[in-house]
């Protein structure tokens, strides 16, 4: 009995110092988490100093919504955004390897479709019974066609947009494999930002590979898909094409859902590119965003479609009057 005591009071004082080094590395977790926490609050007090201090440091940067001065954006979800997120990431050479044929498909679609649709149009505008056809369309018919035409095209100017800022002005990327996109080697996604080790020279090619191109397609599909639009003979025609032409711009997220490799399709999908905002006073912000859509934007449409319109048909020296829809109807 007396040698059992001491046995069981060593075990007490063991299982107390053991309590005892549990609550301290408990509190010393807590005061590790405290200073986390209060260098997280001032970092969001002073974003662009934080941010500052960190590209000095090392290659990430926290991704602060709070700065004003910077947005994170992505790539548009097609073979152009594709290509752009390839390049930017691991060079041109293996984003022509990966994602080359699918742009250069896309751009050739696009294209033929635009320039057959332009070359089969154009001869109608000397032909006198076409003419006559076309004089008889509603103008009011024409100009609802061709603002639903041009509103839906304006809908890929935003993305134009961001593609154009990401491909030369981003600083860094967000998620998604980084340069491990596109191999076989797997890579775990980082919250943290890392820089972008993209040069001007690689910028300025992928900027005229993946960018340039896709200004270029969508203006020649506006084009043809307006002068199909005021040059269609028949009424049924122009509702027809009213939409049929925007098959055809989106042929490049046709190609990218159905032939882009599934890793670099969720990388586009999922990385996040910082790139510069244009900052505005609140009050202006305030009126953008309450009256640019009802007052600016929806006018203009009015105007420029009327304008299409009107345009053609004095063009064409319609016989009836051009602000007024002819009252015969084929």
């Amino acid at each position: 009995h007396n040698k059992v005591a001491p046995d069981q009071q060593n075990i007490a004082e063991e299982e107390y110092e053991n309590k005892e080094r549990e609550n301290a590395e408990r509190q010393k977790e807590k005061g590790k988490k405290k200073e986390r926490e209060k260098e997280r609050e001032n970092q969001l007090e002073n974003p662009t100093e934080s941010q500052e201090g960190n590209e000095n440091n090392g290659d990430s940067v926290d991704d602060d919504e709070s700065n004003p001065s910077v947005s994170w954006v992505k790539v548009s979800q097609n073979a152009y955004g594709a290509f752009l997120h390839v390049g930017l990431q691991t060079g041109y050479v293996r984003a022509a390897f990966l994602c080359g044929t699918m742009l250069i498909v896309s751009i050739c679609i696009q294209i033929v479709f635009s320039v057959q649709l332009f070359l089969i149009h154009v001869p109608d505008l000397e032909n006198a019974d076409v003419i006559t056809q076309i004089c008889e369309i509603p103008s009011s018919l024409q100009i609802c066609g061709v603002m639903i035409f041009i509103t839906l095209m304006w809908n890929n100017v935003g993305n134009m947009r961001n593609q154009s800022i990401i491909c030369l002005f981003s600083t860094h990327h967000q998620l998604g494999d980084g340069d491990k996109v596109g191999t076989l080697e797997t890579a775990e996604d980082s919250v943290e930002a890392k820089h972008l080790h993209a040069n001007f020279y690689l910028r300025l090619a992928i900027f005229s590979t993946a960018v340039l191109t896709e200004i270029f397609t969508w203006t020649a599909i506006l084009v043809s898909g307006v002068l199909w639009i005021s040059t269609s003979p028949t009424v049924d025609l122009v509702i027809r094409s009213t939409v049929a032409v925007m098959f055809v711009l989106n042929v490049d997220e046709i190609v990218f859902e159905s032939c882009c490799p599934a890793p670099i399709r969720e990388d586009v999908g999922e990385t996040k590119y910082r790139i510069p905002r244009v900052q505005w006073s609140n009050r202006t912000h305030i009126i953008i965003k309450h009256y640019w859509g009802i007052y600016v934007h929806l006018p203009l449409l009015v105007l420029v479609a009327s304008g299409i319109v009107y345009g053609f048909r004095i063009g064409l020296d319609c016989q009836t009057h051009p602000f007024f829809a002819s009252d015969t109807y084929k």
